[in-house]
């Protein structure tokens, strides 16, 4: 994967352009983009390495502003998963007391989520058109 490639991916949505930025910021530290990707798949964002999504005053001003495309994209992902709840989506570390997600603990830990989603699916898509020789 080269830096190329994601500066070309094709954003449909204000969720999916703040994403790319803040992957294109950090991919920066990496001489091999994909490593990147690999440090965020092996630690997660709770691990602190996406500056912009570190405090929970980051977070949860993301998940805000993204509010509606978030909502759309767990109600996708819980059907593609096949779960019944948020908490079986996000698992243990989901506020079960917090089910309305107003709390900025549950809030941070849906942006996380989001944010890897995000650039799990987009490794996915890379490597499907890799596989069949249209990767850039």
């Amino acid at each position: 994967m080269t830096q190329d490639y994601l500066e070309n991916l094709k954003c449909t949505s204000e969720l999916d352009k703040e994403i790319k930025e803040i992957i294109l910021n950090n991919i920066q530290d990496y001489e091999e983009p994909m490593n990147f990707f690999n440090d965020l798949a092996s630690h997660g964002c709770v691990s602190g390495m996406i500056s912009e999504l570190v405090w929970f005053s980051d977070t949860v001003s993301f998940c805000k502003r993204h509010k509606e495309e978030i909502n759309e994209r767990i109600s996708e992902l819980m059907d593609c998963y096949g779960v019944m709840s948020l908490a079986e989506l996000l698992g243990d570390r989901f506020d079960k007391t917090d089910f309305l997600c107003l709390g900025d603990s549950n809030q941070n830990l849906i942006t996380w989520f989001i944010f890897e989603e995000a650039c799990d699916s987009i490794v996915r898509d890379y490597e499907n058109k890799e596989e069949f020789g249209a990767a850039a």
